[in-house]
């Protein structure tokens, strides 16, 4: 049985919890910056405030961040190999790769609308699952056009996001 705790603590099991949503979330995008990170965990983790969360991600070298100097200074948050090993196996993780020089100008709205899209279907469908735009195209040719996203509810429907 799980000792008792403090009235607005969390225990151990819960952290971990969250930390690997937010891991997962991370590694489904590539990078995330820190306000898509608040977004995520105030609507689908329920945390009023990730700091902490991030930080101890940072501080246990799960997460690495970075500043990209072409939007006034901004940080980007995105996986290192120990975050990558607390995924669970069914991901693609040998293909994941953050690269700054993929981040641009043009990407970040669209990646913020497709966060946006991410983070409303499952709120609404917590046992749906995501597929991003990069996972699904992995060993496919280069110029085939594919969703951003692709969202599974659990009867199997697909839903295309674009």
């Amino acid at each position: 049985m799980e000792k008792q705790l403090k009235q607005g603590r969390v225990s151990n099991k819960e952290n971990q919890r969250r930390r690997n949503s937010l891991l997962r979330f991370i590694f489904l995008f590539k990078f995330v910056f820190k306000s898509y990170i608040q977004r995520f965990a105030y609507t689908v983790l329920g945390v009023n405030n990730p700091r902490r969360l991030l930080e101890a991600c940072l501080k246990k070298g799960l997460v690495g961040e970075t500043f990209l100097h072409l939007i006034g200074q901004r940080k980007v948050y995105f996986l290192k190999n120990p975050g990558l090993a607390c995924l669970n196996s069914g991901l693609p993780l040998m293909h994941y790769r953050f690269r700054k020089k993929n981040v641009n100008l043009i990407s970040i709205p669209h990646s913020e609308a497709v966060i946006k899209g991410y983070i409303f279907l499952i709120h609404r469908f917590p046992t749906g699952q995501w597929i991003s735009e990069w996972i699904l195209r992995i060993g496919k040719k280069k110029h085939v056009r594919l969703p951003d996203g692709l969202f599974i509810l659990e009867d199997g429907t697909k839903l295309a996001i674009e």
